[in-house]
């Protein structure tokens, strides 16, 4: 069965519509193609079923049988979670690349970034929801999770927005370009710093670092006082 997947799948034209797109030259780099993919996914799934069903059939008893029935019963969840993020990461390539293509002639030609700001944004908010659905199905989702995911995205979206802002006004004024490197790495950071909260929030990091900084503060506040009555 397998093999019929990667027999019929180039013959509806699928295969050399992905093989295009960015996730398609990503997978041929690496030595794959459209076709040994949903083939091993097929595999994968049909062994995963025939575990189950084993392990189901065999009835282990003990500690040792339940870890096996839990593993079981997880692998379909694993199979589905990176299903999801592949599939869905080729998904999104293909919508953002056709929105780009769809916002190109809107602009000018020297506003072409703004269009592919605009796509690499769009790519960025859809990965992170699919990441999202996918740990969900894969029971990895939790607070911290997804404070990290929320920070790629918004350090993502920080750096494209500066890359497409920075171009923008360095093509239209000459004179900002000695210090668009300058107003790069200060944009770049502040997105940084606000992607980073998130996940040092969740993590209790900055509960942690507010304490001290608080007391400092009330120690310094006390001291100024004590200087103010003595000279006054």
């Amino acid at each position: 069965l397998p093999r019929i997947f990667p027999a019929t799948y180039p013959m509806i034209g699928i295969e050399k519509s992905f093989e295009e797109s960015d996730t398609g030259k990503a997978f041929k780099k690496s030595g794959m193609d459209l076709s040994s993919f949903i083939g091993g996914i097929t595999t994968a799934f049909i062994i995963v079923i025939s575990v189950v069903l084993a392990i189901q059939i065999l009835n282990i008893g003990g500690t040792v049988g339940n870890f096996l029935v839990d593993i079981a019963a997880y692998l379909p969840r694993l199979l589905g979670g990176v299903v999801i993020i592949v599939l869905g990461t080729v998904l999104v390539g293909f919508l953002a690349t056709l929105v780009g293509n769809t916002l190109k002639p809107v602009f000018t030609e020297a506003k072409e970034e703004i269009a592919d700001m605009l796509k690499n944004l769009l790519q960025i908010g859809l990965i992170a929801v699919i990441l999202m659905m996918a740990l969900d199905i894969m029971l990895l989702g939790g607070d911290l999770v997804y404070s990290l995911i929320l920070g790629f995205v918004i350090i993502g979206a920080g750096i494209a927005l500066t890359d497409g802002l920075i171009k923008s006004i360095t093509d239209d004024h000459k004179e900002f370009v000695p210090v668009a490197g300058y107003a790069k790495f200060v944009l770049y950071s502040i997105f940084l710093i606000i992607g980073a909260i998130p996940t040092l929030k969740n993590a209790g990091l900055i509960e942690t670092f507010r304490k001290p900084v608080t007391q400092w503060a009330s120690k310094k506040k006390l001291f100024v006082k004590s200087i103010n009555k003595k000279h006054f």
